[in-house]
């Protein structure tokens, strides 16, 4: 499979791009840092593009079940985990599956088994401080090392969350109010976190921050306070009738990013992707220097 670039002058869903390239299908998007864009194929196989030498990215060599939000742990077809990020660290020992999905990576993750059993894996030296809840859950977030908490959405929309492992004390390093682990929401997506919050998506398509550590607070974007959005990121958003808009000086009025109608997408407006709704293909723009721009074609 390849992976330059590939320009083309199919003008459908697309007038105001040129150039603008076009990839394979695939059915999801996601995104370990700006160098870097994954997807998952009609096929369930996994393809990475960009800076994908440093640190090394392993893209599995057969299907997956599922991916992590922003890619950093995968699930096998036979329910065994798959770290993508091959890059120097203390020791980390894989539980077993067979697991359904996972999240998380370097110090500390978890994967969730058919059974909604969770178990978390920790690298040497670090101790864990909280066990999670028991599942179900429909994602797990891909907690970096300086977050001060893991979490979990659950099947009926809530988010769940517990303490992970830091460096140093964690009370001294996360204390803030009070913890307040969970969110009632509902949520439909999970899209990401920091160091105390959580972004995702309610289930009136409203960007929410969440901040377990910070008494349990909730903060809606006012950008997307409109709601009837399914991704958000600064001043671009997604619409649920497939528009990509970007609000410029958060404007109530967006623009086109690109146009067309889309199903996810990764990026800002001046480089990205997105999944064409007509025909699931890849659809990038911008010139990136990494070629994370460059989607994979056939």
């Amino acid at each position: 499979m390849s992976t330059s670039e590939s320009t083309t002058d199919d003008s459908t869903d697309t007038e105001d791009i040129s150039p603008f390239k076009v990839g394979i299908a695939l059915k999801s998007l996601c995104s370990p840092d700006p160098t870097v864009l994954c997807g998952v194929t009609l096929e369930d196989m996994l393809v990475c593009w960009g800076d994908t030498d440093y640190p090394s990215f392993q893209a599995p060599a057969g299907p997956v079940k599922s991916v992590s939000p922003n890619c950093f742990m995968a699930v096998l077809a036979n329910g065994e985990l798959h770290r993508l990020r091959n890059f120097p660290s203390l020791p980390i020992s894989l539980p077993s599956g067979p697991f359904v999905l996972a999240g998380g990576d370097y110090p500390y993750g978890c994967a969730m088994a058919a059974n909604n059993e969770v178990k978390c894996w920790v690298a040497e030296g670090y101790s864990a401080l909280e066990e999670p809840p028991s599942g179900p859950y429909i994602s797990l977030d891909d907690a970096r090392e300086g977050n001060c908490q893991m979490c979990g959405l659950r099947g009926d929309g809530a988010l769940q969350c517990w303490k992970k492992p830091v460096a140093g004390d964690w009370e001294s390093a996360c204390g803030g109010r009070s913890w307040s682990p969970i969110a009632t929401g509902p949520f439909s997506r999970l899209l990401g976190s920091t160091f105390h919050s959580i972004e995702m998506m309610n289930n009136l398509g409203q960007l929410v921050w969440f901040d377990p550590v910070l008494g349990g607070s909730v903060y809606i974007a006012p950008l997307f306070e409109s709601g009837g959005f399914v991704e958000a990121r600064l001043l671009v958003g997604l619409r649920q009738s497939g528009e990509l808009l970007f609000y410029e000086n958060g404007v109530s009025e967006g623009v086109p990013v690109i146009d067309g109608t889309f199903t996810a997408f990764q990026g800002d407006k001046d480089g990205g992707c997105a999944i064409r709704q007509a025909d699931s293909r890849v659809v990038c723009w911008g010139e990136g220097e990494h070629g994370q721009f460059d989607p994979p074609t056939e």
